[in-house]
């Protein structure tokens, strides 16, 4: 600021020390707003990291969810197959009927298990399956058109009919029904008999008695190579279903010698596989009880295996608190 007029010592004095004064307040302002500009860059800059770290884990979720929608985990697709499966049990049964029904009996077995209760098959309750209007009776015949299985790691299992539970009973295909195959199915036969019954006595199978069942095996496979020469096959489709049939069988009769060899199952012996009942609720019991599957039907099963789903279907319904009727 201009100053006008002859200054003495002292107003220069004066004037010098506002000067000096008005400096040092001028920079104490700036100080402060400096101060103020820096605490809001730091708050910002401590902002901007939260918001950094908010975004890369959010990105990270959305990421995770449409990762998951796209490609759901084996929970999740288990929940999917079962909400959808049940839907179409109770809208569309006709559907499932068109084929084996295997599965879908023991995938209704397994959910039963799952949402069991101790009222399931308590008689005297008004919620019992045995005692339900759905519950239908098995006769005879039917309990002996009806396989179970005792299910095992690697598909290797024990299949019987319910009402004999007899372990690797021989109802031989087409094929093997030849003449040429009568020695090999006799021995068979006498070498399972005599496993069997050394069960039943000692409940352990000797070596030999092992060796004996598996080559009787080997004998029928290495027969049936031979009545079936691969030109044969070739050269007439009839004949290669007969073969493939006759080969299945075999399958399951090593598959059943090595699964009774592994396990010297007590099943095999103690006659606790057996149904005894005559309703389906009953037969339900005892294989969740037994912890058995339904096997796959053999020629001229079928028949009652579909009155089977039907009834099962309908106290599977009943029984399961989020079955799609009560939805």
């Amino acid at each position: 600021m201009a100053r006008s007029g002859a200054a003495t010592a002292y107003s220069a004095a004066i004037i010098s020390q506002s000067d000096y004064l008005r400096s040092q307040g001028g920079f104490l302002t700036d100080a402060a707003t400096a101060r103020n500009l820096n605490a809001q860059a730091a708050d910002q800059e401590m902002r901007n990291s939260i918001t950094w770290i908010n975004t890369y884990f959010e990105r990270r979720r959305l990421n995770r969810e449409y990762r998951a929608a796209e490609h759901p985990g084996y929970l999740e697709k288990e929940e999917l197959r079962n909400k959808q499966y049940r839907r179409l049990l109770n809208t569309s049964p006709k559907t499932i009927l068109d084929g084996d029904l295997t599965d879908d009996l023991n995938w209704m077995l397994r959910d039963l298990l799952a949402h069991s209760s101790y009222s399931l098959f308590m008689p005297d309750r008004s919620d019992s399956l045995l005692t339900s209007p759905a519950n239908s009776p098995l006769d005879q015949a039917e309990r002996h058109h009806l396989r179970m299985a005792e299910k095992a790691s690697g598909g290797k299992s024990l299949v019987f009919r319910a009402d004999k539970a007899q372990l690797l009973e021989t109802r031989w295909p087409m094929a093997l029904r030849d003449d040429r195959f009568s020695q090999a199915r006799e021995h068979f036969e006498s070498a399972r008999d005599a496993a069997l019954g050394e069960l039943r006595a000692s409940r352990k199978l000797q070596h030999d008695t092992e060796k004996r069942l598996m080559s009787a095996v080997d004998a029928l496979s290495d027969e049936l190579l031979a009545a079936y020469p691969r030109d044969r096959l070739v050269h007439s489709p009839p004949v290669f279903l007969e073969y493939l049939a006759a080969k299945r069988y075999i399958q399951s009769l090593a598959v059943g010698a090595y699964r009774l060899i592994q396990t010297q199952a007590e099943g095999a012996f103690d006659d606790s596989y057996r149904f005894r009942g005559d309703t389906v609720a009953a037969l339900l019991q005892h294989m969740l009880n037994k912890g058995l599957e339904f096997a796959p039907p053999e020629p001229g099963d079928e028949a009652t295996y579909r009155h089977l789903f039907g009834v099962v279907r309908a106290l599977y319904l009943q029984a399961v608190p989020d079955s799609p009727l009560r939805q």
